[in-house]
């Protein structure tokens, strides 16, 4: 089968599905409209399509605010025939503007290509409910005039029951053995761009009285890819050298995907500050390396936590709420071990190619 992606850009969270899909013996094809600084294209290299001349003047015009090139519309005649001419079965298209949305999804009806639309929000699609009107008739409109069907990776409960053509599918990681010893200073690992919402000093400053009591060490992974994360990375450098604690603290940035796994089994739990995270996969990527994580309750992935099973929630932005789920670890070395061993297990369980494979299959017959 040839699977055509069409997304922003080749996030990490897209990795390991290629990975399987091609393992199937499909061929698998992405098309984006940007790239990111460190993504990891060692299994396939995503295309960006030449522009049309309405988002070349828009972006003069605007100087690209976005970071994702929402204004981004490929050249509509030769797009149509350059897809033509590789018969793609099926294309999932990552909804990312209004216009790109409509018009490319036009041109593959034109060449009967199948459509499955893919949004990280929840399954119980909040996010048409109520008064946001003109988003319920998008959604819907999008599936009826395009004979399309739609997915998400985010499910809120077993209870929830999609509506015609809408699917859950869930992500998927690569499963690791957490070997690490459970004894203090415990080892804490955090991942995510140098962006003001992922919340670094207010992870630090909740770390503050463990860090002084030698009970932790943190280690902090980061993407700096323009102007904006530079200044956040600096700002966290100076706060960690403002409050003496270097010596507790790694941090690495722009690295290589691959190397990241290495280090989270080094680790004993991951921790996601971040406030309104649409769709962590380094949560999920911490969880298939067999960590014990936590959360805000305004992540996305927090549906694949299990209260006091493989991790915890905190309130967004809320300092006590976070440091008495970091309680919950630190001072229960018994507990930590116990639910490192249960993330091992939900990850083979929930976040096995088979089991995205299962869902994967429903959704395309």
């Amino acid at each position: 089968m040839n699977i055509l992606f069409l997304a922003p850009r080749f996030h990490t969270n897209q990795y390991e599905i290629v990975k399987i899909l091609i393992k199937e013996n499909n061929k698998v094809y992405f098309h984006s409209k940007t790239k990111g600084k460190i993504e990891n294209h060692k299994l396939i290299k995503p295309i960006i399509f030449e522009e049309s001349r309405l988002t070349y003047f828009y972006k003069k015009i605007f100087n690209n605010p976005n970071d994702n090139n929402i204004i981004y519309l490929p050249k509509l005649i030769k797009y149509y025939f350059y897809l033509k001419k590789f018969n793609i079965d099926i294309c999932i298209i990552r909804v990312h503007g209004f216009l790109y949305t409509y018009l490319v999804s036009f041109i593959l009806r034109l060449l009967n290509i199948k459509i499955i639309y893919y949004e990280q929000t929840s399954s119980n699609l909040e996010f048409i409910a109520g008064i946001k009107l003109f988003r319920k008739f998008d959604f819907y409109l999008r599936l009826y005039l395009f004979n399309a069907k739609w997915f998400t990776p985010l499910k809120e409960s077993n209870n929830i029951k999609l509506p015609k053509n809408c699917y859950y599918l869930p992500f998927v990681a690569s499963v690791y053995k957490n070997k690490t010893k459970f004894q203090y200073p415990l080892k804490i690992i955090t991942v995510g761009k140098f962006q003001k919402r992922k919340n670094h000093i207010f992870l630090l400053k909740s770390l503050l009285k463990y860090f002084k009591k030698n009970q932790i060490y943190l280690t902090i992974i980061g993407e700096v890819s323009n102007p904006k994360h530079y200044k956040n990375y600096i700002n966290v450098k100076k706060f960690i050298k403002e409050n003496k604690i270097e010596k507790y603290i790694n941090i690495y940035k722009n690295l290589d995907h691959m190397k990241i796994f290495n280090i989270y089994t080094q680790n004993n739990f991951f921790v996601l500050p971040s406030s309104n995270e649409p769709a962590s996969i380094s949560l999920i990527e911490a969880i298939g390396c067999g960590l014990p994580v936590i959360c805000s309750d305004s992540c996305g992935t927090k549906t694949y936590i299990k209260e006091k099973y493989n991790g915890f929630i905190f309130k967004t932005n809320n300092s006590t709420s976070l440091i008495n789920k970091l309680d919950l670890f630190i001072f229960d070395l018994k507990l930590l071990k116990k639910m490192s061993s249960q993330s091992y297990i939900y990850a083979n369980n929930y976040l096995s190619s088979n089991n995205y494979l299962k869902y994967f299959n429903e959704i395309i017959k």
